[in-house]
């Protein structure tokens, strides 16, 4: 314990290490022992920025235990104290059960770290019950008395301001209850005394405990200065963000609440109660010109910064820098002060454009001109380096207006405390419990920053009346003077204005009326008083739009207005520009008009516009007559789209189109010309070497993708299909589709088209693998080129790449990946080209058999996405699986010796050395073997590929809708002992369901078939078992393993009795079976689908041929070493066995590499 050992002592003398967990900066009376820290383990904020310095090392995470890092470490690094230590097992799981309440989701303290920690220790240990005794014992607190329970738990709150002195303590046990025990007056007053507190914080945290599972929390404020009590209860009563419920006491000494939200910690309950402290008092309230002018002004804040002391409470609106957001931003910051929100530091209202910028929010200027407030006493964008701050852990933000920072902004977002927003949240889970939001979807934001300032700080509104005029100023301006037309206004505008009204003599109609006189002061700077870009497109052609509150006629009537299109648009460097006129035809302003004008020198280009806009009914366009050739413009007559979305639209009709990307930007003859070039990167994106439909959909598709939205990867994106181009022929669905959809595979690179090694070679290649994680063969050479991978097979990654970016998911379909990233980021590409949609679509249907439930193929995600792909096209989907499904099995014009090699899988060299593969043809065994090239041509294939045995497998169906399958599947083989051991094996496996076919019907001597009962069961199972059996060749039939159980009609993978993995590399099964207990069948990759061998040497040890998986052992070959010679005459080698480079137990088949490298 703290006094066994004298730290100070020993960190004096330099012979002290220091570990900390469960914090990572020492304690006030413990902070010389900075310099000794060597390492952190903590799952709090990190509070250590600027103590130490690089060499210390940190576990640093946010998880909802210390204890989750500690057993994570034990778990990878050293498993084996946790198994042979099922106390210390114990000991970690009691202590993250009881931090993250049981793994309870309602408290939100548990993350999935915990989760999967608490599996594996659990493993290990019984712990049933754990959890309840040890809240049993913790909540148990009849021995202890009042005073013990406040000096069990005590935290000291940060310093106040004003000088006055909190803390608080943690205590398990129901507010009651411990202020009903006879010493608690005594033990509070005592305890406080010693710990010098003129605030005290009693944070009671039990359950209700009946059920044992609901947290509840109470708190108590408790001092001896009654006003200093009152005013911090009154201030923690206004914070949201707590949830407090008052419970009346007979002690005028102290305040109960009874905290609703629970996930509020007592470390922030503690920075809020210093806040409190901090607050002046009323009549201490400085003006609000003082405090713009002088104590927040710019100076001010530069003062503070180049000083070094002290936090910056900065309170900024949005980029756009309306009038709402500047007052909102001006006010809130004056109120932040006020209630002493920053408990240290300065606050700072700031505006969100550069400085030059302010004379152009004429509506603004002119409001602060008759309010008194000099704007150049503000902080703007520029004047403050809020990274710098955010690095130095001294900036705290307050957003108002918004509740997402700005691209530019998003280094910061971490310094978000608080936001006080009027639209829709997009923030989801980016922050944590602690920061307090103040959100309502109310016409302005000043509505919300006055609603505050009238329930809690009313003497402020009181004492500025030019206050008061700003906050009605920009109310009346974004509800368009409180005018029901206008859409935004609600009943908390309309009450809020009302309120406001009273504390100064304002006519509300002039005030809106001279405002938006001064915005519309000249044409120029309505258009660029609120202008946004149109989302970026590949085009060259560049787009956006300008919203301006007038009707088309009024605007556009005066000369200059045209010329200040010209103006703008020239100087914004825009090909296409967009006004969006916004207008009210009648006085009371119910009635709302949206016009749309669409400015542009070429004709081609605004044509190409023109049409896409017209074509889209949503919009409801009405073209309006224009005497300027360069414009066009239309009635709106569906006043909901909004400038965003009809920028959005305009940067998709100037899109390159997907035709266009395949046929001309991405041809054959582009990228051959680019490699030629020796200039700049090819980002290529590829797909699997067994390139069936999903492969080469999704090669187009992604590459269209990244070529959109990922302008800076690759100079030239290309997609690539991984087979040669005279196999285009064979894939008969994708031929069917791609000519249906237009697209032209003599466009499309192939492999053998450009040299990948020789761009590899010269660092000239990106490579996106699509539905394949692991390139093999004689592509192996891709690997360190690939830089993001798209996939729905078993991830085969493990430690191969770094910096990759992974979309690896169980999904049916490649291409249902490859489609949700254009719905979620690019939805109009699709809308764009119906083409695109049409192929995502069918690759998908065919994949997941038009989504059958029964085929066990499709998941949620391939559902949803078949739904939003459906409603961007009037494809009828079961017409569409079916066409694709006939052409797949429509194979007349396909020679048999085709067929086999239309799929095949070569799965040589098998560790028994017996050449095999298997083909899967798409017809029945019958009309298979009615072709006339039929015997012929299995006879050539198998002499062709090297083969001593081929894996039939025939796939049909028996309706004209594709929905029941039939399997056949065959062994062809001219060793008859090497057929009949196959055949024998497979026919044993009772869950395969196989029915051997009369030979009469087949004919071929080499062949025997079956029908194959259990249609859910794969090529790759029936490949696996036939490499299997040949592992057991040397084993009588009739001690094989016992049936393989592959049920009817599941997704899962089918069972093993034995470690497949290890009979596929060679291990005798029987010595596999002996270590391992049942296991699950793998998930293949792609290239099971590919070579099932590896690389192999053979050795002889003690007279017996032992064959070594080289490609195993390959990283880890240096654990062993030759060290020379010893015994004199008698010499013998010296072997070095480097333990420090063994294999780490978590690697796949980690029984299998050590037995190959021993």
């Amino acid at each position: 314990c703290a006094e066994d050992l004298n730290l100070l002592q020993l960190n004096s003398d330099g012979q002290l290490k220091v570990t900390l967990v469960d914090h990572s900066v020492p304690s006030e009376e413990q902070k010389e022992l900075v310099p000794s820290v060597v390492e952190i383990v903590d799952h709090h904020q990190d509070d250590s920025s600027g103590v130490y310095d690089d060499s210390v090392e940190k576990t640093i995470a946010p998880v909802g235990s210390c204890a989750t890092l500690v057993a994570e470490d034990f778990l990878t690094q050293k498993r084996e104290a946790l198994e042979e230590n099922p106390d210390l097992v114990k000991l970690l799981l009691g202590a993250i059960l009881v931090d993250t309440d049981n793994l309870s989701p309602t408290t939100g303290l548990a993350t999935d770290k915990d989760h999967d920690v608490v599996i594996e220790l659990s493993k290990l240990t019984e712990s049933d019950g754990l959890f309840d005794e040890l809240i049993a014992a913790k909540f148990d607190t009849s021995g202890l008395s009042a005073y013990d329970l406040l000096r069990q738990d005590y935290k000291d709150a940060p310093l106040s301001s004003s000088g006055s002195r909190a803390g608080g303590s943690t205590v398990p046990e129901n507010a009651t209850h411990f202020l009903a025990r006879g010493d608690a007056t005594k033990a509070l007053l005592q305890f406080t005394s010693e710990k010098a507190t003129d605030v005290f914080l009693v944070n009671t945290l039990y359950y209700s405990y009946l059920d044992q599972q609901e947290r509840q929390r109470q708190i108590v404020i408790y001092g001896t200065d009654d006003k200093l009590c009152n005013k911090v209860s009154k201030y923690l009563a206004n914070e949201d963000i707590l949830g407090l419920k008052e419970v009346p006491q007979d002690s005028p000494s102290l305040t109960v609440f009874e905290q609703t939200n629970v996930r509020v910690s007592r470390k922030r309950i503690l920075e809020l109660i210093s806040a409190a402290l901090s607050q002046p008092d009323e009549e201490e309230i400085p003006s609000f010109k003082v405090f713009v002018d002088q104590k927040a002004s710019v100076g001010a804040a530069k003062k503070l910064v180049q000083e070094g002391e002290g936090d910056l409470n900065v309170v900024i609106g949005d980029q756009r820098c309306d009038l709402d957001s500047m007052v909102s931003s001006l006010a809130r910051a004056y109120f932040n002060d006020l209630v002493g929100r920053a408990s240290s530091g300065l606050v700072v209202p700031a505006f969100n454009v550069p400085r030059s910028d302010l004379p152009l929010r004429a509506d603004a200027m002119h409001l602060f001109a008759t309010c008194d407030v000099n704007a150049d006493h503000v902080a703007c964008s520029g004047d403050l380096d809020l990274a710098d701050l955010q690095r130095d852990g001294r900036l705290r933000l307050t957003l108002v207006d918004h509740n997402v920072p700005c691209d530019s902004q998003q280094s910061v977002i971490t310094a978000v405390t608080e936001i006080v927003d009027h639209h829709d949240d997009t923030s989801r889970s980016l922050y944590g419990p602690d920061v307090a939001k103040r959100m309502a979807l109310v016409g302005s934001c000043a509505t919300l920053v006055a609603r505050d300032f009238l329930d809690q700080k009313r003497i402020a509104l009181e004492k500025n009346p030019d206050l008061v005029k700003l906050l009605l100023g920009a109310i009346l301006v974004d509800t368009e003077n409180l005018a029901p037309a206008a859409g935004v206004v609600t009943d908390q505008d309309r009450e809020v204005v009302k309120e406001l009204s009273q504390f100064c003599d304002v006519d509300c109609n002039g005030l809106y009326r001279e405002l938006r006189t001064a915005g519309y002061e000249n044409a120029y700077n309505l258009l660029k008083d609120d202008y946004k870009d149109a989302p970026e497109t590949k085009s060259s052609s560049q787009a956006g739009g300008s919203t301006v509150r007038e009707s088309l006629e009024t605007f556009l009537g005066p000369k200059y207005a045209r010329e200040a299109i010209e103006s703008f648009s020239t100087e914004r460097d825009i090909d296409v520009f967009l006004v969006d006129f916004i207008s009210y035809s009648d006085q009371e302003k119910k009635q709302q008009h949206r016009q749309l004008v669409i400015y542009c020198d070429d004709p081609r280009v605004r044509g190409q516009v023109v049409d896409f806009l017209r074509a889209q009914s949503l919009l409801a366009l009405k073209d309006l007559p224009l005497d300027d050739p360069r414009m066009s413009g239309f009635e709106q007559q569906n006043e909901s789209v909004s400038r965003k979305e009809v920028l959005k639209l305009i940067s998709a009709a100037l899109m390159p189109t997907f035709k266009l990307f395949v046929d001309e930007l991405a041809s054959v003859e582009v990228a051959k010309n680019y490699a030629k070039s020796q200039n700049g990167d090819i980002y290529a994106v590829m797909g699997n070497q067994a390139g069936d439909l999903d492969s080469m959909v999704s090669a187009l598709g992604r590459a269209y993708f990244a070529y959109l939205v990922t302008p800076s990867r690759g100079d030239l994106v290309v997609p690539v299909f991984n087979f040669s181009r005279g196999d285009i022929p064979l894939r008969v669905e994708a031929v069917h589709l791609f000519t249906d959809c237009n697209v032209n595979t003599a466009s499309v690179l192939c492999d053998g088209d450009i040299d990948l090694k020789q761009l590899q070679a010269t660092n000239r290649l990106e490579l996106t693998l699509v539905d394949h994680n692991v390139p093999v063969g004689d592509k192996e050479f891709l690997r360190s080129s690939v830089i993001e991978i798209i996939d729905h097979h078993k991830d085969e990654t493990g430690n191969l790449y770094h910096d990759v970016t992974k979309n690896i998911a169980p999904v049916g379909s490649c291409a249902t990946l490859v489609a949700k990233d254009f719905l979620d980021i690019r939805p109009l590409a699709l809308k764009r080209n119906p083409d695109l949609t049409k192929l995502l679509l069918g690759t998908i249907l065919v994949d997941t058999i038009n989504l059958d439930p029964s085929a066990g193929k499709a998941t949620d995600m391939d559902r949803d996405v078949v739904v939003q792909l459906g409603k961007l096209t009037d494809v009828n989907q079961d017409s569409l699986y079916g066409q694709l499904q006939n052409a797949k099995f429509g194979l007349s014009g396909i020679s048999a010796y085709d067929l086999l090699r239309k799929d095949f899988k070569n799965a040589t060299p098998t560790p028994s050395g017996v050449k095999v593969g298997a083909s899967s043809i798409s017809e029945s065994l019958d009309n298979f073997l009615k072709r006339p090239d039929a015997d012929d041509a299995v006879d050539r294939f198998t002499k062709d590929y090297g083969l001593d045995l081929l894996l039939f497998v025939w796939v049909s169906f028996t309706d004209p809708k594709y929905r029941h399958m039939e399997r056949q599947c065959g062994v062809y083989s001219k060793s008859e002992p090497l057929r009949s051991q196959v055949a024998n094996y497979l026919k044993i496996q009772e869950s395969l369901e196989l029915d051997e076919v009369d030979e009469i019907m087949t004919s071929n001597p080499n062949l025997t078939t079956f029908d194959q009962g259990n249609v859910t069961a794969s090529r790759k199972q029936l490949l696996l078992l036939v490499i299997t059996a040949l592992a057991e060749a040397e084993q009588p039939i009739e001690i094989l393993p016992a049936t393989i159980e592959i049920q009817r009609g599941v997704e899962s993978e089918p069972t093993f009795p034995i470690d497949v993995d290890v009979v596929l590399e060679g291990v005798p099964a029987a010595a596999a079976a002996a270590s391992a207990d049942v296991e699950p069948m793998p998930v293949l990759s792609a290239m099971e689908e590919g070579e099932v061998g590896k690389q192999w040497k053979t050795v002889t040890v003690g007279g017996k041929e032992r064959r070594i998986d080289m490609e195993a052992i390959g990283p880890y070959t240096n654990v062993f070493s030759h060290g020379g010679f010893g015994g004199g005459e008698q010499r013998y080698a010296v072997i070095v066995f480097a333990a420090c480079h063994l294999p780490d137990k978590s690697i796949p088949n980690y029984p299998y590499v050590l037995d190959n490298l021993f």
